[in-house]
């Protein structure tokens, strides 16, 4: 993975990760992941999902089980050495949001 250097490359980073389950029909499914990160690229306690949006209870679980998936998947973030040190401990809240076809 390539060497993330600025703080808004970050969603798109852990977005390369994941592996979204397919919304059925036309809504839209949407989740929002609280995270932190170490200096050196390391997530830094539990990530939390501090919203979710789909239909039905199942749909919401497998929206939050895909995005848990996403940061195995992205183990340790590659940052610059300068933007390691400027978020180092700070909470991140990034939004996903998926787009179903009817």
């Amino acid at each position: 993975p390539a060497e993330i250097a600025r703080a808004t490359e970050i969603p798109q980073a852990v977005a390369a990760c994941w592996r979204p389950p397919a919304p059925s029909g036309a809504e839209a499914w949407q989740a929002t992941l609280r995270i932190a990160f170490a200096a050196d690229g390391r997530v830094i306690g539990r990530p939390r999902i501090a919203y979710v949006s789909a239909p039905d209870a199942a749909q919401r679980q497998s929206l939050r089980v895909s995005l848990a998936e996403a940061l195995q998947r992205c183990g340790k973030f590659r940052f610059t050495p300068k933007l390691g040190k400027v978020i180092a401990g700070r909470l991140f809240a990034i939004r996903f949001v998926l787009t179903g076809r009817s």
